[in-house]
């Protein structure tokens, strides 16, 4: 998703199909992944509450940022050019798509630290 993403605001026009392509392959992959993970991590323990908790948190995230950050943002650089309803411009997704991306790392972050700390508890379970 984060590759997807840099080539948005770096490719010419031309080339954003391979972008958008790159970040809705990588939103499939995650869906799929999701449940594995949460089955790897919490498996006996909870799994239903934290499954659910994940895919409501899947669905309601991008409409929070979509809705509450990134369309107010689309509009206003629209009505600066002039061109509201419409924005055809790069000018008018850079900024949502370089949020996207902080959000990606530290979302990458989170989750090897998230993965460190199982492993070494993992570790210590063997251990004993």
């Amino acid at each position: 998703i984060l590759v997807g993403c840099l080539l948005i605001v770096l490719l010419p026009v031309q080339g954003l199909l391979f972008g958008f392509a790159l970040v809705s392959l990588g939103k499939s992959w995650t869906w799929s992944a999701r449940a594995l993970v949460a089955k790897q991590l919490f498996s006996g323990t909870n799994f239903g509450k934290i499954w659910n908790c994940l895919y409501f948190m899947g669905l309601w995230i991008p409409f929070a940022f979509n809705v509450g950050l990134f369309s107010g943002l689309y509009d206003r650089r629209g009505h600066e050019l002039g061109t509201f309803p419409h924005c055809p411009h790069r000018s008018c997704i850079e900024v949502q798509v370089l949020i996207g991306c902080g959000v990606c790392l530290v979302s990458i972050a989170a989750a090897w630290l998230i993965h460190r700390r199982v492993e070494k508890q993992r570790e210590l379970d063997n251990s004993l």
